[in-house]
């Protein structure tokens, strides 16, 4: 059986992706997203993400904050853009270097990395606010 779910990616704001469930199905039929929030809330606490959720026009909508540092520098890292196109995740963000150095320094960067199929690509102005 192939479960597919719609739903939109974003940041909601600096380093909180937003997963707004629009449905979820297997083949044909409509299945209950009460399941689907479940898989999603037990995969971020074995993950260590903290999780809250939200609703849009009745649509439930995940909160995960990610509380970047990176090597045992400690340098933070902002994420600042999320965008999905087919096949490809793209993140980009900056680094505060100034936990390192003891300078006010930024680095801007940004990521790319395979993943799953996207169901649609979000633009800015399609963001709830």
């Amino acid at each position: 059986m192939i479960v597919s779910v719609d739903a939109e990616i974003y940041l909601s704001q600096p380093n909180v992706v937003a997963c707004r469930i629009l449905r979820a199905r297997a083949g044909l039929l409509t299945l209950p997203k009460k399941k689907i929030l479940d898989k999603i809330t037990a995969a971020a606490a074995r993950a260590g993400i903290p999780l809250t959720w939200a609703q849009i026009e009745g649509d439930p909508v995940a909160l995960f904050t990610l509380d970047l540092i990176t090597n045992e520098e400690g340098r933070a890292v902002t994420v600042e853009k999320i965008e999905l196109h087919e096949g490809e995740l793209y993140i980009s963000g900056s680094t505060d270097l100034s936990r390192s150095t003891g300078t006010e320094e930024k680095s801007d960067g940004g990521a790319s990395q395979d993943g799953g199929s996207p169901q649609r690509e979000l633009e800015e102005e399609d963001q709830p606010h």
